[in-house]
């Protein structure tokens, strides 16, 4: 069980300095081939987080807390791939900016069953989890969220009306989400939780910074795909997809007791 767990620490790494060495790569070639190179990448990772977490949802049929805490990681990775695939199209084809589009909705579908799904598999070691540790994340979320509002109010920008409202939207749904990955992060470092909720709570942090970036470059009109601070989005991907990768190979270790498989959900 360690080796398996090793083994898929040192691919998750390999995996994030590739998309890191190819973003690097990209930029220094040209902001064109960035572009394309930017959209290119979220084809793999948001295909592969979906069968991933498809595979899962067939595991448990849907059925009991963890099947419906699936499906609904299913709705979010679903969501986000049609999200992402619409912003290519955007870009790509139409060659408008993709941001506001109807790419935005498909994202806000996904926090709210990302954060659903949180709930959800955080009941399962809701023993473990203290008021104390509740309070001491939700301060940490909120004293995050601040920041960012104040940014969108006092940045002098050309962005109005529906653009600004997803500007006001996105830092309040990454203070919501973020409440439960800060959770799992606080259970992480007293070893009460498996690797599964590790790389999701890691995942979840990512994305957080990621939109952070993404408000900031856009307020200030240097962001492009393929900028640097995309590779928060695409390791919060990867982290996504290691942690339902590495609950696949749990359930189906037949070395390991029900009783085993059951302790480590």
């Amino acid at each position: 069980m360690l080796q398996q767990a090793s083994r898929i620490r040192i691919s998750l790494i390999s995996c994030m300095l590739g998309f890191g060495l190819i973003i690097l790569v990209s930029n220094i070639i040209g902001k064109e081939v960035t572009v394309l190179v930017g959209n290119l990448l979220y084809t793999p990772i948001t295909i592969a987080l979906v069968a991933l977490t498809a595979i899962m949802v067939k595991k448990f049929h849907g059925k009991s807390m963890h099947g419906i805490a699936w499906l609904m990681f299913l709705v979010c990775a679903s969501s986000w791939f049609v999200a992402e695939h619409i912003w290519n199209i955007e870009e790509l084809v139409y060659h408008e900016n993709p941001f506001p589009s109807t790419a935005d909705i498909f994202y806000v579908i996904g926090y709210a069953f990302l954060f659903l799904f949180s709930i959800y598999y955080l009941k399962i070691v809701k023993k473990a989890i203290t008021r104390k540790t509740v309070l001491i994340a939700s301060a940490i979320s909120f004293s995050l969220l601040i920041p960012s509002i104040y940014m969108t109010m006092e940045t002098n920008s050309d962005i109005q009306g529906f653009a600004l409202a997803l500007a006001f939207a996105y830092p309040v749904l990454d203070a919501i989400v973020l409440v439960p990955a800060i959770i799992g992060v606080i259970l992480f470092f007293r070893g009460e939780v498996n690797l599964l909720w590790t790389l999701m709570s890691f995942a979840i942090i990512s994305l957080v910074g990621g939109d952070t970036g993404f408000l900031i470059t856009q307020m200030n009109n240097t962001y492009y795909t393929g900028h640097p601070i995309e590779l928060m989005f695409y390791y919060s991907y990867i982290l996504f997809s290691f942690g339902v990768y590495s609950h696949i190979k749990i359930f189906t270790n037949d070395k390991m007791t029900y009783k085993d498989k059951e302790s480590l959900r």
